[in-house]
């Protein structure tokens, strides 16, 4: 599943409902790219990144990968990767509004950890496999590697 979403939008439940629709019917899912943009779709103006919007971010973050974690439990999830680190790199930046700057990543445009990253920090550090363990640390240097 593609996972390009926003603040607001999709409800959580409508993310674990279709997760677990095609787990249901033997499937396994991966989620793909995924951000989650401040802004939704039609909105034109740009907005101020206050510290309750990353905030609100963070939360968002946070109860995705809650969910996450329980379709994981049931076997339905197997993976997911992000779209990018850095918002200084998003592809939402000039997109779908030219000019307009987006904040959607974990790491914010010089590389710092955002609180969206500290929101999620848990569950990279609790995803476990026999061939693979994760583990995060708190700037873009030496964020998130896999061996």
């Amino acid at each position: 599943l593609q996972m390009h979403i926003s603040v607001n939008d999709p409800p959580v439940e409508q993310i674990e409902e279709t997760i677990n629709m095609f787990g249901e019917l033997g499937l396994k899912v991966l989620v793909t790219e995924m951000d989650v943009s401040v802004y939704n779709f039609e909105d034109k103006e740009r907005i101020e990144y206050t510290p309750e919007l990353l905030e609100k971010q963070a939360q968002r973050y946070k109860e995705i990968f809650e969910c996450f974690k329980r379709c994981a439990k049931k076997g339905y999830l197997t993976d997911v990767v992000l779209w990018g680190t850095m918002d200084s790199r998003s592809w939402k930046n000039d997109f779908p509004v030219p000019g307009r700057t987006d904040i959607p990543l974990l790491f914010d445009g010089n590389g710092k950890a955002k609180p969206a990253f500290y929101s999620t920090n848990y569950y990279f550090n609790t995803a476990r496999s026999s061939k693979r363990r994760s583990y995060c640390k708190s700037s873009i240097d030496d964020a998130c590697r896999s061996y």
